[in-house]
């Protein structure tokens, strides 16, 4: 979980300012499990296409990697926000645009070969 490593590195989960060290620290445990033949799940929200695809190098040739599609209704989101309901900005909105500008290519697994979608959604 990148919620995780952000509180073991930044004492803080809800801590945005060190991503770049999370993600390499994810990345790291990642490709260690993957070498010892272990399986790896990445839980983040990876709604850029660049995020996505940085993970899905992680997997040696000829593995399949599984995107997991999760979506809620909004209505839901909001109810269970917690600390997202205290910010300067509408946080749930903004991922929620981001993720219907990407569905299309999520859907389409970034148009890897090696990608699997498996999709959960429960909101259109």
């Amino acid at each position: 979980s990148s919620d995780l490593i952000r509180a073991d590195l930044c004492g803080d989960f809800r801590d945005q300012t060190k991503n770049e060290a999370v993600f390499a620290a994810l990345h790291d445990v990642v490709q260690t499990r993957l070498r010892h033949g272990l399986p790896a799940v990445i839980d983040a929200t990876n709604l850029r296409r660049k995020d996505r695809l940085a993970c899905v190098a992680l997997a040696p040739a000829g593995c399949k990697v599984r995107y997991i599609v999760i979506d809620r209704p909004m209505e839901e989101k909001r109810r269970d926000a917690g600390w997202r309901n205290d910010l300067p900005i509408d946080l749930l909105a903004k991922h929620d645009q981001i993720f219907r500008s990407q569905i299309k290519d999520i859907l389409a697994g970034d148009g890897d070969a090696s990608v699997e979608v498996i999709d959960l959604r429960r909101s259109v």
